[in-house]
């Protein structure tokens, strides 16, 4: 198991006011002139600072009214809304909320022996069932204990189901998404990753999580060979402790 709504708010900001000197009323000229000074942005004034009645022409309307640059209409509440809102699609991942104890048998190509390991996993619900988060606790390989990290939703706008998973045995963060079947119970994952041990990049792979029952599922990996064939690489039972 493995696997973002931004709202952002704007701040508008108005120009200065420039005060204007008068001529003098004797001086006719001087006077007309200082008219054409004030109402023509021509003349070397800032039009974005001003608008024609000498007001900030950036920051108020002209009424004189602050524009509510923060309000959402109707149709972006309503899509936001939908977005945001859980659905059956969400409630395909409750049944991997739990404690478990896991055997995984697993090998490095596809005419390898096969070899098990075990652990506990612990998955809880978060941001009201939105996603679900995996934490691993493996047997010891190779002299390190065994521990991972996973997160998984559903994401409403790319109606795809979406994963991310990292552990103690890589600094990569694997990203996939996926679809489910009709009954909900089967969710396939892609993506793509890079192999280190022989330095391919983009590397495809395939990941099945499997409902049993409520109390049993399944986890497959299917990884790419050099050969270009997708082969089952991995394979996890988990049973609710």
């Amino acid at each position: 198991m493995r696997l973002r709504l931004l709202l952002g708010m704007f701040v508008f900001v108005g120009g200065t006011m420039v005060a204007l000197q008068s001529a003098s009323a004797k001086d006719k000229k001087s006077t007309k002139q200082a008219k054409k000074h004030k109402h023509d942005d021509h003349a070397g004034h800032d039009h974005a600072g001003h608008d024609h009645a000498g007001h900030d022409h950036a920051g108020h309307d002209h009424d004189g009214k602050a524009p509510e640059m923060g309000e959402m209409s109707p149709e972006m509440m309503a899509k936001w809304m939908q977005s945001m809102t859980p659905g059956e699609h969400h409630a395909h991942l409750a049944p991997f909320v739990g404690s478990w104890k896991y055997t995984n048998k697993w090998r490095m190509a596809p005419d390898a022996p096969w070899s098990e390991t075990g652990g506990v996993a612990k998955v809880h619900a978060i941001m009201d069932g939105r996603y679900i988060v995996q934490n691993i606790d493996g047997d010891e390989f190779m002299g390190m204990k065994f521990k991972g990290m996973g997160v998984t939703g559903y994401d409403n706008m790319r109606q795809k189901y979406v994963s991310t998973w990292m552990d103690n045995m890589s600094t990569t963060i694997l990203m996939t998404e996926g679809t489910c079947d009709n009954s909900g119970k089967v969710i396939t994952f892609t993506g793509k990753m890079d192999d280190c041990m022989t330095d391919r990049k983009d590397v495809a792979i395939k990941e099945v999580l499997t409902v049993i029952n409520n109390d049993k599922h399944t986890f497959a990996w299917w990884f790419q060979a050099p050969s270009g064939e997708m082969y089952l690489s991995m394979e996890i039972v988990y049973t609710r402790q």
